[in-house]
């Protein structure tokens, strides 16, 4: 089957759904080949050569490649997970049923990711939370003690209003998260 019959089959595929970002909104992933060759013995173990060299290497990285991309795929690699997610009153630990203006807040949530057989902490420093009303007020990098526990704390901003607090963490490779409270 040529190329442009395989491009329509997949545009057919993905019409399926109501709306372009169901895939994104469920951590589905994706992945396109154009040839099953790709995953074949044949093709783990060929011996290559970089083009005008004369040195041949015993393996090409595509066993590597195909290996961790699978992994992905099967969300045995960069799959996160969000939970054990509180907010409270600076020196309180329950979480109240509203702030009021210029209280001390902590904010903190315990992020994970699964290895493969368990569930490890995720180590990352860009990880933010945000104190939103229709716009965020607050937006706040979360400080981690590398153990997976992702925590900051801040003021209720002087304004009146409902807030929420957002977490809404995308990055490439890992699936994402987006918690709202």
């Amino acid at each position: 089957m040529c190329f442009s019959k395989r491009l329509r089959k997949l545009v057919l595929l993905l019409k399926i759904s109501n709306e372009k970002k169901d895939l994104a909104r469920t951590n589905a992933c994706v992945l396109i080949t154009d040839s099953l060759d790709m995953f074949s013995n044949r093709f783990f173990k060929s011996r290559v050569q970089q083009a005008g060299s004369s040195i041949k290497h015993e393996k090409s990285g595509n066993e590597q490649f195909v290996t961790e991309i699978s992994k992905w795929v099967f969300h045995e690699r960069g799959h996160l997970k969000a939970v054990n997610l509180h907010h409270h009153k600076v020196g309180e630990t329950s979480e109240p049923s509203m702030y009021r203006i210029n209280d001390d807040l902590e904010y903190s949530v315990e992020i994970y990711e699964w290895s493969g057989s368990s569930w490890e902490p995720y180590l990352a420093d860009d990880v933010q939370v945000q104190f939103y009303m229709m716009s965020p007020y607050v937006l706040k990098t979360l400080s981690t003690d590398q153990k997976g526990l992702y925590s900051t704390s801040f003021k209720v901003p002087d304004v009146y209003g409902v807030f929420q607090f957002k977490l809404d963490y995308q990055k490439l490779g890992y699936t994402s998260l987006s918690l709202s409270k």
